[in-house]
């Protein structure tokens, strides 16, 4: 029977007026979520969500019965404890509950359903069935969750029954990127088919797929870092300009792409080989809502496909089977029904990434357009309008992979993020990106917008500027800052790429051209390249210009390693190596953090462990700098190779280092401190004996030069090579107006070590200047020319013997034989003069055998005849036969002369 029970409270002095109630024993529901004990914990119910599932259903074989009542009034499902907020929900098929009379209603973020309404226990028994949990995090909270049911007959609730559901979260490895991306293979092919792509996918199962704006043509083929595109094959059914932009979407699980027929109201159900599956065509076999079908998206469940259809001004749902991939027409959901507001001429739709909402974009009012979806029946709910920035319209957008936030891109150059309330599905603007502001670039007519599946980069597609622009991103608060910008003059390929689609993995990414040449481009992510110039500060490796980012699935990293290795042969892969050995060495800074650095004995790799977070290991592996001290460095490239680790998979990235080598110039040294001593008449003296030439980076001179650089004197100093010269050498000749020597050739350091110190001084004069020579050395190697050195020479004239020298002759006078009074002039033999210079007395042979005299002048110089002693011509003068050489005597007072043909000596 019922019992009352009453209540009464006292402060010691008065007593509260009393409360009553009444329980009905006997008369509560029973539930059962577990009808069939399938999980051993009957009446309660155990099952399982595993990271990145689908809707988990919370019981099974559900039994309900009331002895006492046909019909319940009410029902609550309530997440006890929810850990992921707004990402995890449960979800009830309220169309299935409103055709039982039964209104629902959710509490906040999803965590509780309210049933009401007075329906039958089987009816009730139903719609309790089809509760389902969902959790859309990335890094879901594996506390195992409780969902408790609760059933009330309107006299009593029945007890609570629990579904208990244990969470696992999946591993995905953590990722190293720097936004960059490099051509592979198969990258270039012609599309020769296509006139505009407006359609380019890759999908989660590695199939890829392109469609033309123009034709009714589509290509199909398996995603692959070296892909062979086939022919474009036709659409049966298909016209002209039918695949707008967003047309195509594709689901994994039956190997299927959906299209969008604008021009035909059709829709189309394609194999991943091209195999036309199924067409559907607004009017007809009860389809509705395809009129102007201008895009497709398919639930993230995989569960439901949405069209919009421009001309209907809808949203139209289609059931998906899981099995064939073929579609079931369930419901349009159209402007003015249902306090649907602004769904006119929608033209592209997008599904967040957790599947609570749809939005439709609408260009003719710049409207975002938010449903709220339910799960379970895929059915719409208005949210509201939300208004694109500044009126902007919007070409392309794409959602974070938390679905945080929302990135559309412009027509008029400019880049919009919006923030979503997960509960709500309100979008609210957060920043706004224009092209050429703030160091943005690549902004323009941007049709293809990307986000790496780490959420760490936004990248961005623009045919204007033939570019591929990788912008970072934070992920806390979906911010972007300017990174690295590809473009056509780095490949070639991106000469008006206008599409683009990123893998599931973001290890692969394709690009369309939009004008000819139209060719596929095919790129994979790679590190940024940068260049260490020898005796060059530390170059920092991994911050400034593409910076690289860290992410990973469950934000904790145990370890990150850097090491110094090498490039291989093929530009890919880093392999272990340091050339230049201790000289090259790598630096970093931990302040301001908990991490802490083990490096090796060399600082060539180093191993960082302790961060607390993801941002914490990011700020140091971009404070990493690489230095390399060696004046002669190896050139092989190197890598930098970073590796973080979550304790359970790593993932990794180099940056490659060109090593450019500076030519050094060589370097003298060795010279003898003191002077050399060099006295007049002194022979070719060795001007060094040690000097000693060097190259850091070079075996082999080129050239030397030896110059008397100071108190030169042409005409008595010269610089001269002592002996042969060394092989390779070639001596020049010593210049005599610059008193410069020339060395010449190619030829070891020890040829020319050699050379040097083989340089003589010699000086040719009787009377030499005394001022010091300062010979001067250097050495060339190519164009580099050494220091220079220099060695003294102090040069000591000596007190020779007097010499009577003429500087110079000048002509007074010319005598002839018969000329005048001269005579005893023909064939003249000897001059004797006397000590005083007054007399001069010639002797001469043959015709005129004699001796003549002369009187000189010795102011002048001049001569004037005084006589001619002829042979036999005068008394006692018979013996002046060819006479030969005259001799004065010291006294001046006899002449002596031997006649050579008498063969006397005449006095």
């Amino acid at each position: 029977g019922n019992r009352t029970v009453r209540f009464t409270a006292t402060d010691g002095t008065d007593a509260s007026t009393a409360v009553t109630r009444t329980l009905f024993l006997g008369n509560q529901a029973v539930l059962s979520l577990d009808g069939n004990n399938s999980a051993g914990n009957a009446p309660n119910f155990n099952t399982s969500f595993t990271e990145g599932g689908g809707l988990r259903i919370l019981s099974d074989g559900m039994s309900l019965t009331d002895s006492a009542h046909t019909n319940l009034q009410g029902a609550t499902i309530t997440l006890t404890n929810p850990q992921d907020g707004s990402d995890e929900y449960v979800v009830v098929d309220d169309t299935l509950a409103a055709g039982f009379g039964i209104t629902v209603s959710y509490g906040a973020n999803g965590h509780s359903i309210t049933l009401a309404g007075a329906a039958t226990l089987d009816e009730y028994r139903q719609t309790l069935e089809s509760v389902h949990y969902f959790n859309s995090s990335l890094q879901p909270n594996t506390t195992s969750r409780l969902v408790e049911f609760v059933v009330d007959n309107g006299e009593v609730a029945s007890d609570p029954r629990t579904a208990t559901i244990g969470v696992a979260a999946v591993n995905s490895a953590p990722t190293i990127r720097s936004g960059n991306f490099v051509e592979t293979g198969g990258s270039g092919q012609l599309l020769t088919a296509l006139d505009i792509a407006s359609n380019l996918l890759l999908t989660d199962d590695h199939r890829a797929l392109i469609v033309d704006r123009t034709f009714p043509l589509l290509a199909t083929f398996p995603q692959d870092v070296e892909p062979t595109v086939p022919a474009f094959t036709g659409v049966a059914g298909a016209t002209l300009y039918d695949f707008a932009t967003g047309s195509a979407s594709a689901a994994s699980d039956t190997n299927t792409f959906y299209l969008a027929g604008r021009v035909r109201d059709k829709l189309f159900a394609i194999a991943y080989d091209g195999t036309l599956i199924q067409t559907l065509e607004d009017g007809v076999g009860g389809v509705d809502g395809l009129d102007g079908a201008t895009a497709t998206v398919v639930s993230p469940d995989l569960r439901h496909l949405y069209v919009a259809a421009f001309d209907d001004d809808s949203v139209t749902l289609f059931d998906r089977d899981p099995t064939t991939g073929e579609l079931t027409f369930r419901t349009k959901f159209a402007n003015g029904q249902n306090g649907i507001s602004g769904l006119t001429d929608p033209q592209q739709l997008f599904s967040s990434p957790d599947g609570r909402h749809l939005i439709a974009y609408n260009a003719a009012t710049a409207k975002w357009i938010v449903f709220a979806r339910n799960a379970v029946t895929g059915a719409l709910s208005f949210v509201g309008q939300f208004d694109s920035a500044g009126g902007a319209s919007v070409l392309s957008a794409a959602f974070s992979p938390d679905g945080r936030h929302l990135y559309a891109g412009t027509a008029d150059s400019v880049l919009n993020v919006y923030s979503r309330n997960p509960a709500t599905g309100a979008l609210a603007i957060e920043a706004t990106y224009t092209e050429g502001v703030d160091g943005f670039a690549g902004l323009d007519e941007a049709e293809s917008i990307l986000v790496d599946p780490d959420g760490r980069h936004v990248y961005i597609a623009s045919w204007p500027n033939s570019s591929l622009a990788a912008l970072a991103r934070d992920p806390a608060t979906g911010l972007l800052s300017p990174g690295h910008l590809l473009d056509d003059d780095d490949f070639d390929v991106l000469t008006f790429a206008n599409k683009a689609a990123i893998s599931a993995d973001g290890n692969l990414l394709y690009t369309a051209g939009f004008l000819n040449p139209r060719r596929l481009g095919v790129f994979e992510p790679f590190g940024m390249t940068r260049t260490f110039v020898e005796n060059a500060t530390a170059l920092n490796v991994f911050g400034g210009n593409g910076a690289a980012t860290i992410g990973d699935d469950g934000g904790t990293i145990t370890s990150l390693t850097v090491s110094i290795q090498v490039v291989d042969t093929k530009g890919t892969s880093a392999i272990p190596g340091t050339p230049d050995g201790a000289s090259e060495l790598l630096a970093w800074s931990t302040s301001g953090g908990s991490i802490t650095a083990t490096p090796d004995a060399n600082n060539h790799s180093v191993t960082f462990t302790g961060g607390s977070s993801l941002a914490e290991y990011e700020q140091v592996l971009r404070s990493i700098t690489y230095r390399n001290t060696s004046d002669n460095p190896n050139t092989t490239p190197r890598a930098i190779l970073a590796v973080v680790s979550d304790g359970s998979s790593t993932g990794s990235m180099f940056n490659r280092i060109n090593i450019t080598a500076i030519d050094d110039p060589p370097t003298l040294g060795g010279v003898e401190p003191a002077g050399l001593a060099y006295t007049e008449n002194d022979p070719a003296t060795i001007i060094s004996s040690t000097i000693t030439p060097a190259d850091l980076d070079s075996t082999s001179l080129s050239a030397a030069t030896i110059a008397i650089a100071a108190n030169f004197q042409s005409g008595e100093d010269v610089l001269a090579f002592q002996g042969d010269a060394p092989s390779g050498i070639t001596v020049g000749s010593f210049d005599t107006n610059t008193g410069v020597l020339q060395l010449t050739g190619t030829a070891s350091i020890a040829a020319y070590q050699a050379a040097l110190r083989s340089i003589t001084y010699r000086n040719t004069s009787d009377a030499p200047s005394a001022a010091p020579r300062l010979v001067a050395f250097t050495v060339q190697s190519g164009a580099q020319v050494s220091n220079l050195v220099t060695r003294e020479i102090a040069v000591t004239p000596t007190a020779d013997d007097p010499v009577i020298s003429f500087d110079a002759v000048q002509f007074v006078d010319e005598l002839q034989n018969d000329d005048g009074p001269h005579l005893g002039l023909n064939s003249v033999w000897d001059v004797a003069t006397t000590s005083d210079g007054k007399w001069l007395y010639v002797t001469a042979r043959d015709s005129d055998d004699g001796l003549t005299v002369y009187r000189r002048d010795a102011d002048t110089g001049e001569l004037r005849f005084v006589t001619w002693y002829e042979q036999d011509a005068q008394a006692g003068f018979t013996t002046l036969d060819t006479l030969r050489a005259a001799l004065i005597s010291p006294d001046d007072r006899f002449l002596y002369v031997f006649a050579e043909g008498s063969q006397t000596l005449n006095v």
